[in-house]
């Protein structure tokens, strides 16, 4: 068994260690921002966003070769960029690197790239079961506010096959909390999961898996889900 997650500090942060059995191996997958050594250079995404240097997302070496299945343990929480972290957004920035170059205020291109992300195998077929972690919910803010006003504690567990429909509930259960938390702040707090459509005529290359890039013929204008 392997217990695993992106940046190296934070499993430190968070003491894993300590508190798993005997046995059971724990993983950063990177050391630093730019630490790659732990990713495999011939399993990747590749899009160009926003005219970045680096326009390939690789995937972890330990999902790509190591581990036989996948179980995704999320946390039920609001995103300013993709709306909720949640079990899909979790899968795909956890194993993927260089995700943050996806999202840049005002404009969001975490759909589609989380979902490409996702289908990629051999993460699609390894994740089997999600867990979704509501003990604590952030529901505005996130995911790093420590505004306790905006923090719920539900104490519930999400258990799933099926991640997108897992995040259906997670997003309803964020969007109600949030009409709630207008109704207290006399209606100043707007829902940080609603999003809207902006058209846009020059558009990034589709993004491409596995190192093939995707040449076929794009529309004149593309329609991309951005911040608002």
């Amino acid at each position: 068994m392997v217990i695993y997650d992106r940046y190296s500090y934070e499993i430190d942060i968070g003491s894993y260690q300590a508190l798993l059995t005997p046995g059971v191996r724990v993983v950063g997958i990177q050391d630093g921002f730019v630490d790659t050594s732990g990713y495999d250079p011939n399993v990747y995404c590749d899009a160009n966003f926003f005219g970045e240097w680096e326009t390939r997302s690789y995937m972890a070496s330990i999902v790509a070769h190591g581990v036989t299945k996948i179980i995704n343990v999320p946390t039920m929480k609001d995103h300013s960029a993709s709306g909720v972290t949640g079990c899909l957004k979790n899968l795909g920035y956890g194993t993927f690197n260089n995700v943050a170059r996806s999202h840049r205020a005002p404009y969001s291109f975490t759909n589609p790239l989380i979902g490409v992300m996702c289908s990629v195998e051999p993460l699609r077929s390894k994740a089997v079961l999600h867990i979704m972690d509501g003990m604590r919910q952030v529901w505005h803010g996130g995911p790093l506010t420590q505004v306790q006003d905006f923090i719920d504690q539900p104490g519930i567990l999400l258990v799933a096959t099926d991640p997108v429909a897992l995040d259906s509930i997670e997003l309803e259960a964020i969007e109600k909390n949030g009409n709630k938390g207008r109704l207290r702040s006399g209606n100043t707090i707007r829902s940080p999961s609603r999003r809207t459509v902006t058209s846009f005529t020059t558009m990034p290359p589709r993004i491409s898996s596995f190192g093939n890039r995707d040449t076929s013929p794009r529309p004149a204008s593309w329609d991309w889900a951005s911040q608002t």
